[in-house]
This record gives C-alpha cells, sequence and structure tokens, in this order.
C-alpha cells in the first residue's frame, strides 16, 4: 500500500505530523512507512489500517487497495513545430555559411551574433505563468498539466524563485546532462536571469550557483533548504512532456504570504507572460487579496485577440481557477458556479469602464456590459479528484494553445523580415561608404581633418542636448510626484472619502466596504500611471531631438559632403536600450531606425506597488455607530485615512514614482555612453581604412560585405 499517495490524494493530508496527529499515533511509524514501507511489519500495518478505517470510515478493501489515478497530459498539438523549425532552420543555415564569408571580427559581431540575439529573442515559446497563494494547489495543477509527478510537491509551497519548465528538447547542449540549472537572485546591477538567453553559454554560466537533478530545487529555492541562503532567484527545469512542446510553464512564489521580494519576482515574471492562470481556493474564493493581486495582472496581461487578424477569443490567455473543487460538497456543479459568478462579479466591479475600451482600441472587439459575459467565461473550477469538473479548463486551455503558435509564426516572420531588412539597409551604405573611401579618399582626408578640429565643439554641444534632457527628466519627475500629491489630497483624505462613501451610497455592509477599498486602490494606482504615461510621452520628443542632433552633428556632417556612412544612432540606441532590464519611461520609444521592440511598449508599474495594498480587518464596522454622534462614513474616512498612513502608501508610491525616474535616467545615460563609443569607433575604423589606403584590404572589405548581403538575401523565411 502507498501511504503517502493515499495521505496526499484520497485524504488530502499535507504532512506525516498531521496524519499522525489525525490518528492518534507515533509520526515515526508514519515516516517510516512511507519512506521504507517494507520494513514496516504486518501487526503494524494492521494496527495502521484499522485506525484509519475507525476515523475515515471507510472499508479495509478500499484503503489498502487504493491506487492513486494516473495523470494524463494535457493533449496539445504540437502546433509550435513550425517555428521551432524556421529556428532551426535559420541557425543551421548560419552555421553552415558562417565559415565561407570568412568575416572579420567587428562584422560578425554586428550582424550575426545580433542576428543571432535577435532571432534568440523571437523563438522563445508562450509562456505559462502560474500564479496564486502558496496553498492553492500550483504543483497539482502543474503536474497534471504535464502528465505525471514530474515536479516535486514538497517545495512549491515556499518556494522563493521563478522555476521555467521546459521541454527536454530545448536543452541546450552545454546543460547536458542536467535537469536543473539554479540562477542566482542577482548578477550585477541585473536582478533576474533572462530566460530568452537560454541558449548563451557565458550569460547562463555567469548567473549559475548549481546544477543537478531534481532534487537541487529543495536544496535552493526552499525556505527550509540547505542551499537557501545562496539566494537562487530562478531556475531551469527540462522535462519531457506534451504539453511542453507548445509552450514554457513558470511556477512563481506565491504572493502576499512571504517576503515583498517574493511578490517583485511574481510580478515582474508574469508581466512576460502569454497566458496567465491564476489559482484561488474555491473555499474563499477570490476574496479581496486576489482580487487586488490579480487586477494588476490582468492590466499587464497583452491583449492577444485581434479581431478580423486571428482567431483568438476575447481573454482567451486567462484562466481564474477555483482549485480543489472537491471541497465545496464533494464537486457540486451549481455551488461551483455560484462560486465562480459571485467571484466573477467582485473582480468585474474594480475595473473601469476605462479598462474595457482601452482594451477594445486595441482588440477590435466589443466587450458589453463591462465585459462580464467574457470575463465570467474565464472562471473555471479544477480539482483532479472529479475529472469531469477539470474538463472545461482543460478544452480552453488546450484551445488557445492550440491557436497561439500560429499567431506567433506571422509575429516572429515579420518581426525577422523587418530586422533582415534593417541589415540589407545598412550593408547597403557600408558597401557604398567603402567605394566613396576608395573613389574619395582625398577628400575623406580633409573631412575628417575637419571633425578632428570640430570635435572639441561636437562633444560640448551633445553634452549641452545630455544635460537638457537629464534636467527634463528631473522635472518630470517633480511634476509627477507634485501630481500625485494633489490627486491623494482630493481623494484619499477623510473629507473627500466621506463624500464618495455617501455619494456612491455604499451601504453599511463588510463586503461593499471592502469593494470600496479595492475599488479606491485601483484608482491610485491607475492615477499613478497615468501620470507617469502623459510625463513619458512628453519625454519622446526630447529623446528624438537628442538623436536628431546627434545624427545631424555626426552622420550629418558625412551626408552634407554626400559620403555614405554605416551609423544609424536610432538604431544604436534603441540595440542598446533592448539590452537594459528596467528603462522607465524610454519604453515609450517605440522602435527607433528600424529595430522593434520584444517587450511592451506599455508602462509598466512599478513592481512592488502591485502588491501595496489597504488590508481590511475583519469586523471594521465595530465601533463606527449608526445613530449617534458622527456619520458612520465620516468614522470610516478616518478609519480608511489611517490605514493609508499606518502603510505608508504615499511615501511607497513616490518611492516608485522616483525608482521610475531613475531608471529613465540611468537608461538614457548608459545608452547615450554607449552610442557616442560606437561611433567613436566607427570613425576610427574609417579614419584606419583612409589612413592606411590599403587598396587591398579595401577590397577584402568590399568582397566580405557583398557576401554578408547575399547572405542575407537568401535566408528564406
Amino acid at each position: 500500500m502507498d501511504l503517502k499517495a493515499f495521505r496526499e490524494n484520497k485524504l488530502k493530508i499535507n504532512t506525516p505530523q498531521e496524519f499522525a496527529d489525525f490518528l492518534g499515533i507515533d509520526v515515526a511509524i508514519i515516516t517510516q512507512w512511507e519512506q521504507s514501507p517494507e520494513s514496516i511489519s504486518q501487526i503494524t500495518a494492521f494496527e495502521v489500517v484499522g485506525k484509519i478505517a475507525e476515523k475515515t470510515g471507510l472499508p479495509f478493501d478500499e484503503i489498502v487497495n487504493f491506487k492513486k489515478a494516473t495523470i494524463q497530459p494535457l493533449s496539445v498539438p504540437n502546433n509550435w513545430g513550425p517555428i521551432g523549425d524556421l529556428g532551426k532552420t535559420l541557425f543551421n543555415y548560419i552555421q553552415e555559411y558562417l565559415p565561407e564569408l570568412n568575416l572579420s571580427d567587428s562584422l560578425r559581431t554586428s550582424y550575426i551574433d545580433t542576428f543571432q540575439q535577435k532571432l534568440a529573442s523571437c523563438l522563445v515559446k508562450p509562456k505559462i505563468a502560474i500564479v496564486g497563494r502558496s496553498d492553492t494547489g500550483k504543483s497539482t495543477l502543474i503536474n497534471a498539466l504535464l502528465g505525471a509527478e514530474k515536479m516535486p510537491t514538497s517545495w512549491t509551497p515556499t518556494t522563493s524563485a521563478a522555476v521555467y519548465i521546459k521541454h527536454i528538447s530545448d536543452r541546450p547542449k552545454f546543460m547536458e546532462p542536467d535537469d536543473v540549472w539554479i540562477f542566482a537572485s542577482q548578477v550585477g546591477n541585473e536582478t533576474a536571469w533572462d530566460d530568452s538567453r537560454l541558449y548563451d553559454e557565458t550569460y547562463c554560466n555567469s548567473w549559475k550557483i548549481a546544477a543537478g537533478d531534481i532534487t537541487e530545487l529543495s536544496s535552493y529555492c526552499v525556505r527550509q533548504g540547505d542551499q537557501y541562503d545562496k539566494q537562487a532567484g530562478a531556475a531551469v527545469v527540462f522535462v519531457d512532456s506534451p504539453i511542453l512542446n507548445s509552450c514554457d510553464i513558470v511556477d512563481l512564489p506565491g504572493f502576499g504570504t512571504e517576503t515583498i521580494r517574493d511578490d517583485e519576482i511574481t510580478f515582474s515574471v508574469s508581466q512576460k507572460a502569454s497566458i496567465l492562470i491564476y489559482l484561488s481556493q474555491a473555499n474563499g474564493f477570490m476574496r479581496m487579496g486576489d482580487i487586488t493581486y490579480l487586477k494588476r495582472n490582468i492590466a499587464e496581461l497583452p491583449v492577444l485577440e485581434k479581431a478580423d487578424v486571428n482567431p483568438l477569443l476575447p481573454l482567451s490567455n486567462l484562466f481564474i481557477v477555483a482549485s480543489q473543487a472537491h471541497t465545496i460538497d464533494n464537486g457540486n456543479r451549481e455551488e461551483i458556479r455560484n462560486i465562480l459568478d459571485s467571484g466573477c462579479d467582485r473582480l468585474l466591479e474594480t475595473f473601469s469602464y476605462a479598462y474595457w475600451n482601452n482594451r477594445e482600441a486595441v482588440s477590435g472587439y466589443s466587450y458589453p456590459n463591462k465585459g462580464k459575459e467574457i470575463l465570467k467565461g474565464r472562471f473555471f473550477a479544477y480539482t483532479t479528484d472529479i475529472p469531469d469538473l477539470c474538463q472545461p479548463f482543460n478544452e480552453a486551455l488546450s484551445q488557445t494553445l492550440e491557436i497561439l503558435p500560429s499567431v506567433r509564426e506571422k509575429e516572429v516572420k515579420k518581426s525577422i523580415n523587418d530586422y533582415i531588412r534593417k541589415c540589407l539597409e545598412r550593408l547597403s551604405l557600408a558597401i557604398q561608404e567603402n567605394e566613396n573611401i576608395t573613389e574619395k579618399h582625398e577628400a575623406y582626408i580633409k573631412l575628417l581633418s575637419k571633425m578632428e578640429e570640430d570635435e572639441p565643439e561636437r562633444i560640448k554641444t551633445m553634452d549641452k542636448e545630455k544635460r537638457q534632457v537629464l534636467a527634463f527628466i528631473e522635472q518630470y519627475r517633480s511634476s509627477c510626484i507634485s501630481e500625485f500629491y494633489n490627486y491623494f489630497s482630493l481623494n484619499m483624505t477623510p473629507l473627500p472619502l466621506e463624500e464618495r462613501l455617501k455619494k456612491e451610497k455604499i451601504k453599511y455592509d463588510e463586503e461593499e466596504i471592502k469593494h470600496f477599498v479595492s475599488k479606491i486602490q485601483n484608482e491610485l494606482q491607475q492615477n499613478c500611471e497615468s501620470i507617469l504615461n502623459k510625463k513619458a510621452q512628453l519625454l519622446t520628443p526630447k529623446i528624438k531631438n537628442y538623436l536628431s542632433v546627434f545624427s545631424q552633428n555626426t552622420t550629418g556632417v558625412f551626408n552634407k559632403q554626400n559620403f555614405t556612412i554605416d551609423f544609424d544612432a536610432g538604431w544604436a540606441y534603441s540595440s542598446v536600450l533592448s539590452t537594459i532590464p528596467q528603462i522607465g519611461a524610454l519604453s515609450a520609444l517605440g522602435g527607433l531606425g528600424g529595430l522593434i521592440f520584444t517587450s511592451s511598449l506599455l508602462i509598466a508599474p512599478i513592481a512592488f506597488l502591485a502588491g501595496l495594498m489597504i488590508a481590511v480587518p475583519a469586523g471594521i464596522l465595530v465601533g463606527l455607530g449608526r445613530l449617534f454622534g458622527d456619520s458612520w462614513q465620516k468614522k470610516l474616512a478616518q478609519k480608511l485615512y489611517d490605514k493609508l498612513k499606518e502603510i505608508n502608501c504615499k511615501d511607497k508610491y513616490v518611492e516608485g514614482i522616483n525608482a521610475y525616474w531613475k531608471q529613465t535616467s540611468e537608461a538614457f545615460d548608459k545608452a547615450t555612453l554607449e552610442v557616442e563609443k560606437q561611433w567613436q569607433d566607427r570613425v576610427a575604423d574609417i579614419r584606419g581604412k583612409v589612413t592606411s589606403n590599403n587598396i587591398e584590404e579595401l577590397n577584402k572589405d568590399h568582397e566580405m560585405l557583398e557576401s554578408l548581403s547575399d547572405f542575407f538575401t537568401n535566408m528564406s523565411i
């Protein structure tokens, strides 16, 4: 008899100690049986089974013949195959023809290495983020999706790292034969391992702190683990499971019950997910903590459905799941449906019409009645104890995973084609530049001499322009804080809160008050983001003006002489920004110089703000009074304001605003320094060619550029 399986799956008892307490026997007996059942005597076994029968009322035969149900993997067609095949074809093409190109190191870095990085970032599979509190059955769901108990359930409730679960075929050669790699929580200024760089051996080794089999997770990613002090921030696990042919699964720390760091990891990683599965226990479904956290995740979830463009249904990448549904009257369908509908109604109350209007503008779909019917269709029940209860969830997830690869395939091909087109444009300029150096040698000598003479003035000009942009960043930072303070004073102090309670006719009811609190928190967050967005839009023309002045004083000098030069300031600037994890307001720039950003162009909130919430204590109405003295609304407004002060709400939002603009200024500074360096290197390269006047070398460069142009032209997408 598999006592551990019986305890966990039949009786739903989590630990041997709880089981021993339930039976009234020594935990050592339970532990011994579960770890080495052959060492248990028949007499002891008979006594334990008798205790179980006595406590549960189950017959002896059912107990001793218990067999855990075999979990079947989620059936998903491997529609990611064509995209994976495209990637293999392109990488094989590069490896096959690269030796024939015989490129210089600079050309290889500038064109081939950057193209391979772009290709790798495009070919990342859709991610499913599994989010919820630490006791919601995430490990059970993951194992059910994978089709077997691939993931150890013991570590999941206390995991403190983002765990990326990928198909075994996705494992890079340099990681073989390990099933698990563990990564640090921070390297330098970077605060998270980037899974899009999975195949970058140097990068992964710089983050690696351990590798081995699945047990490494228990050592490094659990608070009770013997290596927990190593501060693991992420792990990658390779598993052979059908669903992983079409997606990656990311298991995240439970939010709200552990540390701020866990909340930051969970929120930042879930922002990058294509699909969000949010779990909340059916018994206690969608409490205010769930709603407050979930609504932020939904706001950041990408809008995948596009009317007349792809067949994805509205919100088909969102799954809100009532887990452990068997606890609701043994899976009573009617009761479960009522629980799901009530949870949907509570969540819906916290969304403004603006959210649905904005979503409509992006997707082309309409969301009548504040999206009620559509959102209602994204609520599901789940329990492995009653398989048919899981069927609607399984079918909906399978459908999304079946369609999503074809949608991504179009996006991937367009992105790669756009990148190739830009490379060909640059190569055309480089070829023309090379010819000009040969044909107009004396004119180049004069131009370079004049540029050297004017260089101090150019540097002075660009330094002035840079300081002006940094001054605008500081101005917008200060303005954001002032506007936020003003909003807070006008809306979050006792008098306006009291007036709003009366105006909205909030009832003297604890649940209504909790919804009211959730609503004002949502508005507080939205207002903060709106302020940041508006200032980010004001910064965009300032950045573009800086790049315009930079171009006029660099490539513009060549263009005035009708000389062609292979340098695009916008491309260079965007390339640098795409390597910086947090760029603040600069994300509003979008693509420059033809480069396509892979990240969202929306302004993402500072991660810790998502977990900032007013905890509404039980019995909040006690002591408010209804008949005598001040109105209960006035007393409640004062209580809410006091709570805001207690959690330093205003100051924490200001911290977030400051951090946002600090990211902006640091990213701008880093990008401008790197673009300047690239320009200096470009000029030095041209100067070297002109000074040496080595026709043979120039002809060799010309041949390399021509062959590189043919290489990209013949690349089949």
